[in-house]
C-alpha cells in the first residue's frame, strides 16, 4: 500500500470516528468514505483496530509536532508545555473518537508521548535531569490522557479556561528542577 493510500484510509476513518464514534464505524463505511473496495481495505487492514491505531499514532505525532512548534528559545519551557497541554486536552475532548480510542488503548499514545516530552525536557531544552524528566513526562502524559478520557467532578475539562487554570496550577510543579 502506498503512503498516500494509507493517509486516505486513515483520514476517512478519523472523519467517521469523529462523527459517529469508533464502535459505530464499520469497515464498509471506512472503505466507502475512502473511495476503495472493502476487499482492498481488508487486504491491507485485517480489522478496524490497526486503523484506530494509525489514527492515534497520527494524533500522537501531531502532539509531538505541537511541542516543537510551541518551542521558541525566548519562550519559557513552562509556557510551551502548558500551551501544548491545553491544546491537546481541548482538542482531544472535542474529537469524539480520541477519548474512545485512548480509553481502549492508552499505551499506543502514552508511550510515544512520554518519549517525546522527556526528550524535549531533558535533551532539547535541558531543564530537568534525566530521571526527573522521565517522571515529569510520564505524569504530564497521564494527566493529558485522564483529562481527555474521564469526567471530572470538580474541573470542567470541556472549558478551555478551566483547562488553562488547571495547567497553570499543576504543570509548573512538575517542571521544577529539584
Amino acid at each position: 500500500m502506498t503512503p498516500e493510500a494509507r493517509v486516505q484510509i486513515v483520514d476517512a476513518a478519523a472523519k467517521l470516528f469523529a462523527e459517529q464514534g469508533i464502535s459505530a464505524t464499520s469497515m464498509a463505511q471506512i472503505a466507502k468514505t475512502a473511495g476503495i473496495s472493502r476487499a482492498w481495505l481488508y487486504r491491507n487492514f485485517d480489522s478496524r483496530d490497526p486503523i484506530v491505531q494509525a489514527a492515534l499514532a497520527r494524533y500522537s505525532g501531531q502532539a509531538a509536532a505541537l511541542l516543537t512548534d510551541a518551542d521558541r528559545r525566548e519562550r519559557p519551557v513552562e509556557q510551551a508545555v502548558i500551551a501544548v497541554f491545553c491544546h491537546l486536552v481541548t482538542h482531544g475532548r472535542r474529537q469524539r473518537y480520541i477519548p474512545e480510542a485512548l480509553a481502549a488503548d492508552p499505551a499506543s499514545v502514552i508511550g510515544p508521548a512520554v518519549v517525546e516530552l522527556q526528550r524535549y525536557l531533558v535533551e532539547q531544552r535541558a531543564v530537568l535531569p534525566e530521571t526527573q524528566g522521565r517522571i515529569a513526562a510520564e505524569a504530564i502524559a497521564r494527566l493529558i490522557l485522564s483529562a481527555i478520557t474521564t469526567t471530572s467532578i470538580t474541573i470542567d475539562f470541556d472549558d478551555p479556561e478551566a483547562v488553562a487554570a488547571f495547567a497553570h496550577q499543576i504543570l509548573p510543579q512538575l517542571l521544577m528542577a529539584r
